[in-house]
């Protein structure tokens, strides 16, 4: 049975405990000590996830997701408009390099000129 809400999770979690407390005493006794810490350590981890998953469940986190929106979107438009800065450097060394290249056109057609009644 898949577990929908939060109905029941005391119980479930107590019984869960119970279970767990007998199976660890059971293989305290039977393997010794050793093998079961690593067992009461699981336990322990799942309680702390448990009361963790029911804060988290419990909060409204409405105030922090607006709160990291505004940041991302300060961000991104903050990216943008450095993104669009940059952009408007590479247009215009572009433009120079453009006419950089004319010049260098004309200046090899002039030298070809020069050059061709000597061959």
């Amino acid at each position: 049975m898949p577990f929908t809400g939060l109905e029941g999770l005391d119980h479930s979690i107590g019984s869960l405990k119970v279970v767990l407390f007998w199976a660890i005493e059971n293989i305290r006794n039977l393997w010794g000590v050793d093998q079961a810490a690593s067992l009461e350590l699981m336990v322990e981890n799942l309680e702390k996830d448990v009361g963790e998953w029911r804060r988290l469940n419990d909060s409204d986190l409405t105030p922090s997701v607006e709160e990291e929106l505004k940041r991302l979107s300060e961000q991104i438009q903050k990216s943008y408009v450095e993104t669009q800065g940059e952009a408007e450097v590479v247009s215009q060394e572009l433009k120079s390099l453009a006419h950089d290249e004319i010049k260098i056109v004309d200046a090899i057609g002039a030298s070809n000129n020069a050059l061709a009644p000597t061959n």
